[in-house]
């Protein structure tokens, strides 16, 4: 986490920072590409995602074991959504978390369903979304848009909770 502290969330378009000056909801989908390995230290603006993948190169350095997630609502306007990481550390399950700023730090947990049950209520409450939620097991995607990462995340493991 101290390695990503200068890290802010945002994207870039053209070497600039977008958000959050420029309008989210119409031109993420048009001008995001996600940064992958350590791009993000150099970048300093990301998303859930970028975050992920520079947690990720980190964690790829050790031994220990993690899998990360994806959830998100299929509201069918807005598609409200998350990704982040959970190591496994001596019987314990611990979400690390960067990007969603009310819950930066680490968490632990007994059971990795006991996690991903608190994080989905924790996005239940934040988006206002209780309807078609879905998490989802990813592997590590190679340098893809918005619409590319989507279809990479859904074609992960579903998780059933």
């Amino acid at each position: 986490m101290y390695k990503m502290k200068d890290i802010k969330y945002g994207y870039l378009y053209n070497g600039e920072n977008i958000y959050p000056y420029d309008n989210w909801d119409n031109n993420f989908y048009k001008k995001y590409l996600l940064q992958i390995n350590n791009e993000l230290e150099k970048t300093k603006y990301g998303v859930c995602w970028d975050f992920v993948e520079l947690e990720r190169y980190y964690l790829k350095q050790t031994n220990l074991n993690f899998k990360s997630y994806f959830i998100f609502s299929n509201d069918g306007m807005e598609f409200p959504n998350h990704t982040f990481i959970i190591v496994n550390l001596n019987d314990k399950f611990i979400w690390i978390e960067k990007s969603w700023e009310k819950y930066q730090g680490l968490h632990e947990y007994d059971s990795l369903n006991e996690a991903l049950e608190d994080i989905k209520n924790k996005f239940i409450k934040y988006t206002g979304k209780n309807e078609k939620i879905s998490i989802y097991e990813y592997e590590e995607p190679k340098k893809l848009n918005a619409n590319e990462f989507y279809e990479h995340c859904e074609n992960g493991h579903k998780i059933m909770i």
